[in-house]
């Protein structure tokens, strides 16, 4: 028996505001169960690398040690309007890989047993709806929702009920219309009705589905997964049993970006313990990674761990909202990372301080990580934002710093009772897009959508020769050459992208003097001057090799000539056209070139070559393509311009290959000698708003003995 076959009308589109990707609807239910479900599509996680001898404020010390500034970097996404009340969305959540379309499924509506489910899509200004509304059946509440990749593809789970056996259903979206794919999909829970939880793989041809009151014991869970034939969707592998009664196995679960690892959780509320296993497919069979997860539980603890897994599926986030370290309902999420056949955790225990009822905060009933798996979000749906609030709810984002996870940004906290802000949070797969479920908001729900915004999201080149790659890994490569910064022959369709840069020796540093990117067949180069922008001289480019020739477009992309300061100017490559939302800026101040590539994703610079780095598992590649290089000194040079590669300069400039990179002996200067104190260094950077720029930012003043190279960080 399949689900009840309802039509899928075109409804007016939802008024439900979007302040901030603001969904508003009316809320009948408070129910403490919830699918904590979104689509994994990551990429690898690598720790963040930070320089060896940062400065403290105390002269001598080795340590960093600064009490940052409240620093709202999350900035809302979109604008409001009044909504249509009708149900309590936000329930569960699920971000496309870029961010720019959400899923988010109303469990109930007013007056009614059943919900839907509303994909929006952000064009640059507002959030509008994607297709149709999905309607849910009327027979059944929406417990799920789970995103292929690029947000064209929906699986909705929708939970058993005395008089209905649940079901999974997946659209696709065709001609601004969402499809069924196949047919229904249904796990009879024998002794019990069963909830039906979902996840999708990046590609969304893969598809999990955990139906924890399934008894093949008593009430043990089963999983089971699914991959998408051209016409409908066949088993995939045996399923995935608790391995005992009332495990409930399949109240979590993720899938990796290829859906070929598989991670779920139950929960033994008899036994007062918790299991995650991590499954990987092979010979089409599920095969345990490692072994089982516990965690303890309080005695009448009814939350369940929440997993998330990051995209090559060997980094997985537990949320445990029971664990009562810090109070009986306080919770704690965890990390842990897949190496030598054993799962081993990644940094602390994470916590978040209530101002309320410490007792009650539930911290880690949803976790979402970003493909890497560098990037947490953590959410709390009882939090106590202050004395006087009573289940608020706050959601937190962190980042792994090499040693620790940090939490980026100002936290989210609810302000009114029964708020249940962080209810479902899901992150994009760079983690600069952020989405919050507040299903319980002010007897309606909500969904708020934040983003860092462009300027603090970008990979690249400083001007002083700090290299950020695309997993967020800090370098320093100080030698004079020609370098490929970045190489893709099929970029934008096949016209073909590539960035070179030109350092230069000084004293015992090195810094970029030029910069070159060549799309199609144009190609600008710009030079850092210490001119004024005012006299012209200031304004050093060439395009197609003619000295400030017209400069309008770049390969079919525009170009925009803008003067920041006197001495600064950018040249922003808006690749929008292609690539929404994605820029190349080429900035200079006086001598310093800098390049950024701002927000990238994998459509766009997946498949690059050069410094910053292998984009889907975030190794610092050879030129071979598997070789991994950790020397960066090394990792630099094996990227000098080769003659095959062609120079994009308009003149040469020693050393070209064969001739190598003249690196320096001493390149960080004798930190003993140190003709400016820390403190003034401190004193400079103390603007810059993100913590690892600010320890650059001292790392490079100090021993090149320069104020003036803050502003070549900035």
């Amino acid at each position: 028996m399949k689900c009840t076959m309802i039509m899928i009308i075109l409804t007016l589109l939802l008024s439900t505001a979007v302040e901030a990707g603001k969904l508003r609807t009316a809320n009948q239910v408070k129910s403490t169960t919830h699918a904590n479900l979104r689509k994994t599509t990551k990429r690898n996680k690598i720790a963040v690398a930070k320089p060896s001898t940062p400065v403290d404020r105390r002269r001598g010390s080795r340590s960093t040690k600064r009490k940052l500034k409240s620093k709202e970097i999350w900035h809302s996404l979109g604008q409001g309007g009044d909504g249509v009340a009708a149900g309590n969305v936000g329930w569960s959540l699920s971000l496309s890989s870029d961010g720019h379309t959400v899923a988010a499924a109303t469990q109930f509506k007013a007056n009614a047993k059943f919900g839907h489910v509303d994909v929006l899509g952000w064009n640059g200004t507002a959030w509008n709806r994607v297709g149709n509304r999905i309607e849910g059946d009327p027979m059944s509440t929406v417990e799920s929702v789970s995103l292929s990749g690029d947000g064209r593809r929906v699986a909705i789970g929708e939970p058993a009920s005395n008089d209905f056996l649940g079901c999974v259903r997946v659209f696709n979206l065709n001609d601004d219309t969402w499809f069924q794919m196949g047919e229904s999909i249904r796990i009879d829970g024998g002794e019990v009705p069963t909830r039906q939880l979902v996840s999708l793989s990046s590609a969304g041809n893969v598809l999990a589905v955990g139906a924890p009151g399934v008894s093949t014991l008593h009430r043990n869970g089963q999983v089971r997964a699914f991959s998408w034939n051209g016409y409908d969707w066949r088993p995939l592998g045996q399923p995935i049993e608790g391995k005992h009664d009332h495990d409930q196995y399949g109240w979590s679960l993720a899938l990796s970006a290829d859906g070929q690892i598989l991670a779920t959780g139950g929960y033994n509320a008899v036994n007062e313990s918790a299991n995650v296993g991590v499954y990987e497919l092979t010979d089409n069979l599920w095969v345990q990674m490692g072994s089982d997860f516990q965690a303890a539980m309080t005695s009448d603890s009814y939350t369940v761990n929440y997993l998330s897994l990051s995209s090559d599926g060997k980094t997985f986030a537990l949320g445990e909202p029971g664990d009562p370290t810090k109070g009986q309902y306080a919770g704690r999420a965890r990390v842990f990372h897949f190496e030598h056949e054993r799962w081993a955790q990644i940094g602390q225990d994470i916590f978040t301080e209530s101002k309320g009822n410490q007792d009650s905060g539930q911290f880690g009933y949803s976790i979402s990580l970003s493909s890497p798996g560098n990037m947490l979000a953590v959410g709390g749906p009882t939090h106590a934002s202050n004395p006087r609030t009573v289940a608020s709810g706050r959601a937190v984002i962190f980042k792994w710093s090499g040693s620790a996870w940090t939490q980026i940004g100002q936290a989210f906290d609810g302000s009114d009772d029964y708020q249940h802000l962080g209810w479902s949070v899901a992150l994009s797969d760079d983690g600069n897009t952020f989405a919050i479920g507040e299903s319980f908001a002010r007897g309606i729900g909500h969904v708020k959508v934040y983003q860092i915004p462009i300027s603090a999201t970008s990979v690249g080149s400083q001007g002083d020769l700090h290299y950020k790659t695309w997993k967020g890994d800090r370098y320093q490569h100080h030698g004079q050459c020609d370098m490929l910064f970045i190489k893709d022959d099929n970029f934008a369709n096949g016209r073909g992208l590539q960035v070179q840069t030109r350092t230069k020796n000084v004293r015992f540093w090195s810094f970029n003097r030029a910069a070159a990117i060549q799309i199609g067949n144009d190609t600008l180069e710009i030079e850092g001057t210490i001119e004024p922008n005012q006299g012209g001289e200031g304004n050093r480019y060439w395009i197609n090799g003619v000295y400030q020739g017209p400069l309008k477009t770049l390969g079919g992309f525009p170009v925009k000539n803008q003067i920041r300061y006197r001495t600064r100017r950018n040249f922003i490559v808006d690749l929008d056209s292609v690539y929404p939302s994605q820029k190349i800026v080429l900035s200079t101040w006086k001598g310093f070139v800098r390049v950024d590539i701002q927000n990238g994703t994998y459509e766009s610079f997946g498949k690059s070559v050069g410094m910053l780095g292998d984009f889907t598992t975030g190794k610092t590649l050879a030129r071979d393509g598997s070789t991994e290089m950790h020397a960066f000194f090394e990792f630099g040079s094996e990227w000098q311009v080769l003659p095959t590669e062609g120079m994009l300069f308009h003149n040469l400039a020693e050393p070209q290959f064969p001739k190598t990179c003249i690196l320096l002996d001493n390149p960080r200067g004798n930190f003993h000698r140190r003709l400016l104190e820390e403190v003034e260094a401190e004193d400079a950077c103390s603007e810059i708003l993100d913590e690892d720029d600010f320890i650059d930012c001292i790392y490079e003043t100090v021993p090149t003995q320069e104020l003036d190279i803050v502003a070549a960080d900035t």
